[in-house]
């Protein structure tokens, strides 16, 4: 057989052998694998026959085929340039949650601790006037309490609760803010009203609007108030 032959029969061989252990692929069940026709010179080779025993590059090329795993395990490698860590189910990374606010005790009247001290000595700094800072929750804590709920425009409840106390110890909280006081509205004061003056004669009791009504001889002239308080009348000619 020359050369060229040779090559022909390795060629024909390699094509069998594929074609054999892709079929044995397909009928191999777990550990068990079916009968599978194998062609004579293959099935010399797969029961040990030495390299004599069959043609150039047979036995070799079975050996390959036959140890490479059968199926596609779920460890295999991953193609270059990718990486093997995997994401946990849902995809992507989650993101921290915000961490919730703190619990705060409700306080009243008559509550009297460390945290009644803290809640007066916030009030005090935001310019509210809760008294001292004794740790007693009295009238003028309450009445400080309820000036800042009325300013950050909370429920004037006078009691400090959860949502009062988380405002109150945050960033936001509102300073005190005196109102306005109202400018007092002056009144004009009325001009002095001058009064009438009348002329009343020495005899008879009607005062008179001009001197020389009725031929009076020597008038006095006197206020309007002073002639009637005299018991004189109008005049009925000037008035």
């Amino acid at each position: 057989m020359n050369r060229l032959g040779k090559r022909f029969l390795v060629v024909l061989l390699v094509g069998i052998l594929m074609a054999g252990s892709f079929y044995a692929g397909r009928f191999t069940s777990g550990d068990q694998v079916k009968d599978v026709a194998v062609p004579p010179g293959v099935k010399q080779a797969q029961d040990g026959g030495g390299a004599g025993d069959a043609p150039d590059g047979q036995a070799s090329v079975w050996a390959q085929l036959s140890s490479a795993p059968h199926g596609t395990p779920d460890s295999a490698a991953p193609p270059a340039g990718h990486s093997q860590e995997r994401f946990p189910s849902g995809g992507g990374t989650s993101s921290p949650s915000p961490s919730p606010s703190p619990a705060f005790s409700p306080l009243s009247s008559g509550s009297q601790g460390e945290e009644v001290q803290r809640l007066q000595e916030r009030l005090t700094s935001l310019g509210y006037a809760p008294g001292t800072a004794d740790g007693v929750f009295g009238g003028k804590t309450r009445s400080a309490l309820e000036d800042f709920q009325r300013t950050a425009g909370l429920k004037v409840t006078g009691i400090a609760d959860q949502q009062t106390q988380s405002l109150l110890y945050s960033a936001a909280a509102l300073a005190y803010t005196r109102p306005a006081t109202p400018e007092p509205t002056l009144r004009p004061t009325p001009e002095p009203t001058e009064e009438p003056m009348v002329w009343i004669p020495r005899t008879g009791k009607r005062y008179h609007r001009r001197e020389s009504c009725s031929n009076m001889k020597d008038p006095s002239h006197v206020t309007l108030s002073q002639a009637i308080r005299l018991g004189f009348t109008p005049c009925k000619k000037c008035y």
